[in-house]
């Protein structure tokens, strides 16, 4: 594709495999995203004005606008259909549906957990997570603009947990126990007082035969969420708990009984 765009970690735009980023200010940057965020609808100008100008009069908004969409207009050219990535007219502007072109976060907009989800799929959408959505942006007196990074932020990093949770089922499937444990260690980092995930992994321990690290980890997370809430564990996660404890007494007890009828036995 000739035009690839990046908005998770520092905005990143390349055109015919240059990187154009520096040739555009941050203003023409933001005006792209907005554009993108919208992809399924025309914004009208004095939306945009509003996000983006809001305490510049009329004349000096209009001719900020203007020659931004410009700007937008010089850098990115035709894609290899001969399509213009704008569509403007006096009243509106929007990505044009028809223009081939690569954007991260719209890749990630359109995950939904399906059947048809594989592995590569899920690891190529899990490697998009460059950072934050807009890292390091932040514009002086567009609060409205700054406050659709905020939430922008929580609902990439929402997708991403999703893509992640999918990625441990696929892999549990397979019995891919490693690769499963690392995915998981991965979502507790973002959410770390996640129980259904917690208990996921002490699960994946004692399925892999390591009940005493299944054990440890439970009280590390025990001790995690008193720190960090105030709160004990869920009832379901200390049930499973209990229930590892005693399996692993009783194989305490089988194994010190063998031992010793193995003593009884050398004598």
């Amino acid at each position: 594709m000739m035009l690839k765009l990046y908005f998770l970690g520092k905005a990143n735009f390349e055109y015919k495999g240059e990187d154009i980023t520096e040739r555009l200010g941050n203003k023409t940057i933001a005006l792209v995203c907005l554009l993108i965020l919208n992809q399924n609808k025309y914004l009208s100008r004095e939306k945009l004005i509003t996000y983006l100008w809001p305490d510049s009069n009329e004349d000096a908004a209009k001719y900020n606008l203007r020659f931004n969409i410009w700007m937008i207009k010089k850098n990115i050219g035709t894609d290899e259909n001969g399509e213009e990535f704008l569509y403007v007219d006096k009243e509106r502007c929007g990505i044009n549906e028809k223009y081939i072109f690569y954007c991260d976060i719209l890749q990630i907009m359109k995950f939904k957990p399906g059947r048809e989800d594989s592995i590569e799929g899920l690891l190529a959408l899990r490697a998009s997570f460059a950072g934050d959505f807009m890292e390091g942006c932040y514009f002086n007196n567009c609060n409205d603009f700054n406050e659709i990074i905020i939430f922008e932020r929580t609902h990439f990093e929402d997708q991403r947990v999703k893509i992640l949770k999918r990625l441990t089922e696929l892999y549990e499937e397979e019995g891919d126990t490693e690769k499963c444990e690392e995915v998981l260690k991965e979502i507790l980092d973002i959410e770390p007082y996640d129980e259904d995930m917690a208990l996921m992994m002490i699960r994946l321990y004692v399925r892999s035969g390591k009940r005493s690290k299944a054990i440890i980890y439970y009280n590390t997370f025990r001790n995690r969420l008193a720190g960090g809430l105030g709160i004990e564990p869920s009832e379901k996660l200390r049930k499973a708990y209990e229930e590892i404890k005693a399996a692993s007494a009783e194989l305490s007890e089988k194994d010190l009984a063998g031992r010793m009828s193995r003593k009884e036995k050398s004598r």
